[in-house]
């Protein structure tokens, strides 16, 4: 199995590192524009040549033109596997930049390096997966190398997704950078709740503020997860008023 993985940033680090130890296998190439250094090709065009799996690792908000510049040289062989904190968009994005008939496979692995401690840690991790058009021995491959570190594969359609993690992540990550804004720190008279809130806001603020605008800006759930947030503090705010006489 040939793979291509594209950008080796936070995520896509982490992934070249498990493919490596989880699917000796497959052969994976790597194409960053950004690091050449890492990189094991210096094009797409290259790097995709007789790929059976091409792995984009970007920013959410890249996503398009990325799909745009993959459009003329991704092989109708070659299926697409998404991995983005958001489904919905891009699988849209992803119909109508790519040719018509190209396999995709949307997922979201829901863990990072830090939550891993660089991938030491999978067992009991968990990914959403939603084979659109993948051939079926991709699909059942790319789910086996999840289950030989045992990360449960949560099969769910990204409409479901999206709704769901608006509510879980999405929350996470907002409170997460709510704490930053309020400079919330550790003290002398910590409860352990607390600690364990302190070391969530660490992993959200460790991730990078673009991806948290993606997920907030590209989830539509995410924006009525936002305005409900606000209208609980309000009605939180108004209990919270002295009694009138």
């Amino acid at each position: 199995m040939q793979i291509a993985l594209l950008g080796h940033g936070r995520m896509g680090g982490l992934l070249y590192q498990l493919l490596q130890r989880y699917w000796p296998a497959a052969t994976v190439r790597v194409y960053d524009s950004q690091l050449p250094a890492v990189s094991t090709h210096q094009s797409y065009a290259a790097v995709l040549d007789g790929a059976d799996i091409c792995l984009p690792c970007v920013p959410i908000s890249q996503l398009l033109p990325l799909y745009e510049a993959l459009a003329p040289v991704l092989s109708p062989e070659t299926t697409l596997i998404d991995i983005a904190s958001v489904k919905m968009l891009p699988l849209q994005w992803a119909q109508q930049a790519l040719p018509a008939g190209q396999p995709l496979l949307m997922s979201h692995p829901l863990f990072g390096p830090d939550g891993t401690v660089g991938g030491t840690q999978m067992f009991g991790q968990r990914i959403m997966i939603e084979n659109i058009s993948a051939p079926a021995v991709v699909a059942t491959a790319y789910e086996q190398f999840w289950q030989r570190m045992q990360v449960v594969v949560e099969p769910m359609t990204c409409e479901e997704h999206d709704r769901a993690i608006a509510w879980s992540l999405g929350l996470t990550h907002y409170v997460g950078r709510l704490a930053e804004e309020l400079q919330v720190h550790l003290t002398r008279v910590d409860t352990p709740g607390f600690r364990k809130l302190c070391e969530t806001f660490a992993h959200v603020q460790n991730d990078s503020w673009q991806l948290f605008h993606d997920m907030m800006t590209y989830n539509p759930y995410a924006v009525e997860m936002r305005q409900a947030f606000q209208q609980a503090v309000t009605r939180v705010e108004y209990r919270l008023q002295p009694p009138t006489a």
